[in-house]
């Protein structure tokens, strides 16, 4: 999905470079000083020759809701010859995660969303190719993160963080956080949290096989107030993309583990 700060289809490619990018600040803090966000090469939108959009040091805003889905009547369409993202990298909290998308002959609608944000959702593609990629340490840097801010509601201080990864196959993988903290002048605790995740043509992870065990007594008691609030995520679709990739699905799908995750897969219609 690709905000837009306008209540109408904009009419020219001017219109639709500034709609974009300020669609973009809501959820997006985007870098100073640097190229343009957005460039639409075209001599007008019926079609649109080039639409690119670079979200390279841009950083996701803490404070803001990604856009849903399109609900309602379509209100407008969009067709672009070919449609460039990437971001190298897009910033979230300490982590960086770089995309790259190139598509041929897409088809965007313009809709809004449940909170009536007005947006252009990608309905279909000709053919593209999409990466996207994260590397071990600023992964295992964001779940520090999510883990410490979880936990200092609580009074714990989560003193280390490790990530160990393995692929399952060509879309799935395996992975062990463990995770040490303490409480006061209570003896440190560790918590070790296993999981499993399968990726379809969508690029969605379905998350399955969620465990927890602590280690020691107080890591014991600490496991047994987590595996509750673990089970509420089995099962859950989490979208790899900040958009759908509207009816095109992934084809030669491949997941790579190593100092980095790096999924690679070319798109076209179903």
């Amino acid at each position: 999905m690709f905000p837009l700060a306008t209540a109408e289809l904009p009419t020219t490619p001017a219109e639709l470079a500034a709609a974009l990018t300020e669609g973009l600040r809501r959820f997006v803090t985007l870098p100073t000083g640097s190229a343009p966000t957005v460039k639409v090469e075209s001599t007008g939108l019926s079609p649109v020759a080039l639409l690119r959009i670079d979200l390279s040091e841009a950083r996701v805003r803490p404070d803001a809701t990604p856009p849903g889905a399109m609900v309602g009547p379509v209100l407008g369409t969009l067709r672009v010859e070919r449609l460039v993202v990437s971001a190298h990298p897009l910033r979230h909290g300490s982590a960086g995660v770089h995309l790259d998308l190139e598509a041929l002959g897409v088809v965007l609608e313009e809709g809004r969303d449940a909170q009536g944000t007005a947006l252009l959702a990608v309905k279909g593609m000709a053919s593209g190719q999409v990466m996207v990629r994260v590397s071990k340490d600023d992964l295992e840097a964001l779940i520090h993160e999510a883990a410490a801010e979880a936990a200092q509601a609580q009074g714990v201080r989560i003193e280390e963080t490790r990530l160990q990864w393995r692929a399952l196959g060509q879309r799935g993988m395996t992975a062990e956080v463990t995770v040490r903290a303490k409480k006061s002048f209570l003896p440190a605790a560790t918590v070790v949290i296993t999981g499993e995740a399968a990726i379809d043509d969508s690029m969605t992870a379905t998350l399955r096989n969620l465990d927890c065990r602590g280690e020691g007594m107080i890591g014991g008691m600490a496991s047994g107030m987590i595996k509750p609030k673990l089970a509420r995520y089995e099962g859950r679709a989490v979208p790899l993309l900040a958009f759908s990739l509207g009816d095109a699905r992934l084809k030669d799908v491949r997941l790579t583990l190593n100092g980095e995750l790096r999924l690679e897969g070319t798109a076209g219609q179903a």
